[in-house]
C-alpha cells in the first residue's frame, strides 16, 4: 500500500493505521509513502485547486529525518511526490541500504 502526495506530517499516522489493518487482517503489506512538499491547505480547497508554495524547510536533510519516521513505523517503500526533488531521492538513497 502506497501512501502518496500528502504532508509528510501525517504520513506515520497513516502507516500505523494501516499496519494495525493490516494485522488485524492477518496480511503483511509492504506499505510506502510519497509524501510531497506542499503545506496544509485550508478546509475549503479543493484539491489541486490553487497553486501553493514547497515548504521553504522542507530540505534533502530535513525530508531524510521524516523518512527514517516512517522506516520505523513500517515503510519499507520511500519516495517523493509533488515538491520533492532528486536531491531529496540522492539523500534517501544514502542513508539507506538495499
Amino acid at each position: 500500500m502506497l501512501f502518496n502526495c500528502s504532508m509528510p506530517e501525517v504520513m506515520t499516522a497513516a502507516i500505523d493505521a494501516a499496519s494495525k489493518t493490516f494485522a488485524r487482517l492477518g496480511v503483511d503489506p509492504q506499505i510506502g509513502v510519497y509524501a510531497n512538499a506542499f503545506p496544509s491547505q485550508q478546509d475549503d480547497e479543493e484539491a489541486n485547486a490553487v497553486v501553493t508554495e514547497i515548504h521553504d524547510d522542507l530540505n534533502p536533510a530535513a525530508y531524510d529525518q521524516w523518512a527514517q519516521q516512517w522506516a520505523k513505523a513500517g515503510a519499507s517503500i520511500i519516495g517523493g511526490c509533488c515538491g520533492i526533488g532528486t536531491e531529496h531521492i540522492h539523500t534517501l538513497g544514502r542513508h539507506r541500504t538495499r
